[in-house]
């Protein structure tokens, strides 16, 4: 899934839609949202939204999440999912 968003100020409105998205597609709800520390994530209405879903925010680092990634790309035997917000298409 890609959103593409005009203002930042509509992140939570997507993220809800994406957490409802995700939860009806899997059957399962998002445990854990990771992202970088941009503030248009970690603001309060992104965290009471996460609190209110059972969700677990982890903010790491800026660039952080690239090397993370390719990190466990070279160490993983299996596939790797490179982005939360992001799926494969089929």
């Amino acid at each position: 899934m890609v959103y593409f968003l005009k203002e930042k100020s509509e992140t939570a409105k997507k993220v809800a839609e994406m957490l409802q998205v995700v939860k009806n597609q899997r059957g399962q709800p998002v445990k854990i949202f990771q992202c970088d520390g941009g503030l248009e994530f970690d603001n309060s209405e992104v965290r009471k939204l996460m609190t209110s879903n059972g969700v677990t925010l982890a903010i790491t680092n800026p660039y952080t999440t690239k090397w993370l990634r390719r990190t466990n790309k070279q160490n993983s035997s299996g596939p790797c999912s490179d982005n939360a917000l992001s799926e494969k298409s089929t």
